[in-house]
């Protein structure tokens, strides 16, 4: 391995390489990964920006962004000299890329702070949590997880994005069972009320009232998703983690974790094709339910 690339991060899974690390670098961009990182990815993840994105170590940027900020200064002691105000409108050198380094490494620091605030749970620790969730809502998902783990509170945590993107958010984080239970709940509950609708309806009941009782219902499924969803992700995550520690436990740590963060890796195509085939298989039990009832019916 490359002793300059120990304490770099991995682009793919985002820790750090420690010596004996088996790395492999991009021959076009210089980005480096663990081997097993590269594998999964099957290729390199700057592949679209080839040409024109080359790979900077953190030490590198940091003397890019010191050089920087030494030549704002210069100008704006210029500036001041020649009491000019800086920056001037033929010269601008405001630099939005500090003010960007500075919010991220503000981020850093807090989500580092998450990572040791977590209390493991069932062996799973921040940072196993932290390589599961990725850069794909890690802040948002990690304050949550650690105030589960410290079980603090209650367990209810609004997720909007569960709410309006019912169910599609569950696939997309890979909750296919929970996912599928409740479209399955969703899409049946309405059937099950016409059908029960039928007797009702002779006892006093109006068809609006059983179409408002299936609609109150749907939305308490949603509801469910928007209040629960983000303890039972929680719940998800750490079982999943832990599988892959027990099944893995010849790799190394880093090789753990590059897995972990694999399988918690979000999937556009997993919510589009589950969601797809989940809705097709319904409404197939729909209309052979339908078929049935209107069968029953004309022979009565």
């Amino acid at each position: 391995m490359n002793q300059f690339l120990i304490g770099e991060k991995c682009v793919e899974c985002h820790n750090k390489f420690l010596d004996g690390d088996d790395v492999v670098v991009c021959p076009i961009c210089g980005a480096p990964y663990h081997r097993v990182c590269y594998n999964h990815a099957g290729e390199c993840i700057f592949k679209d920006r080839h040409g024109e994105y080359e790979w900077q170590s953190e030490q590198d940027a940091l003397m890019e962004h010191c050089d920087n900020m030494e030549k704002v200064n210069v100008e704006a002691e210029q500036a001041a000299a020649e009491g000019m105000p800086f920056p001037s409108d033929n010269d601008a050198t405001f630099d939005p890329d500090s003010f960007a380094d500075s919010y991220i490494k503000s981020i850093y620091e807090d989500f580092s702070k998450l990572k040791k605030e977590f209390q493991p749970v069932d062996e799973v620790n921040g940072e196993d949590v932290a390589a599961y969730l990725g850069h794909y809502g890690t802040f948002y998902y990690m304050r949550h997880f650690v105030k589960f783990s410290k079980k603090q509170g209650s367990i209810l945590a609004p997720n909007f994005a569960a709410f309006f993107l019912f169910p599609l958010h569950c696939f997309y984080r890979h909750m296919n069972f929970l996912g599928t239970i409740c479209t399955i709940l969703f899409m049946a509950i309405p059937e099950i009320i016409m059908i029960l609708g039928q007797n009702l309806v002779n006892n006093g009941f109006s068809a609006d009232t059983m179409l408002v009782l299936g609609s109150l219902i749907c939305l308490i499924i949603e509801l469910f998703m928007l209040m629960f969803f983000n303890y039972l992700y929680f719940r998800s995550s750490i079982k999943k983690i832990r599988i892959i520690k027990e099944e893995n436990a010849s790799l190394s740590l880093e090789q753990q974790r590059a897995l972990m963060h694999e399988a918690g890796k979000p999937s556009k195509i997993n919510a589009v094709a589950f969601t797809i085939m989940i809705t097709t298989f319904g409404l197939i039990i729909i209309q052979l339910l339908n078929s049935y009832i209107f069968t029953n019916t004309i022979t009565l």
